[in-house]
């Protein structure tokens, strides 16, 4: 995992802390959640952006690219992309040295 997924887990698990306690010990109710509800109902579209930024944080999809040519526009150089099968990693190898 990255480390900004990292920490956006660690983050996750201190503000689910926070709500428990919050509820546990104070007896309130739970403060994110209720702000995230009203924030729904108030811009639905503020909703879909966290839940996005936070899908890409969580939802890592792998390059699919097989064995595809780029050529550098600067220098003409022909590099060949592919996924190394193990790791999931782009990699390039160079074509016309």
């Amino acid at each position: 995992m990255s480390g900004t997924g990292v920490l956006m887990v660690v983050l996750g698990i201190i503000l689910l802390a926070w709500e428990i306690l919050a509820f546990v010990l104070k007896k309130r109710r739970a403060l994110l959640s209720t702000w995230f509800q009203k924030l729904g109902f108030r811009a639905p579209s503020a909703v879909l952006v966290i839940g996005m930024l936070l899908g890409h944080f969580w939802m890592y999809f792998p390059p699919t690219v097989d064995d595809e040519r780029v050529v550098c526009p600067h220098c003409g150089k022909t590099l060949v992309l592919s996924v190394d099968e193990k790791t999931g990693d782009l990699k390039t190898d160079r074509d016309d040295l």
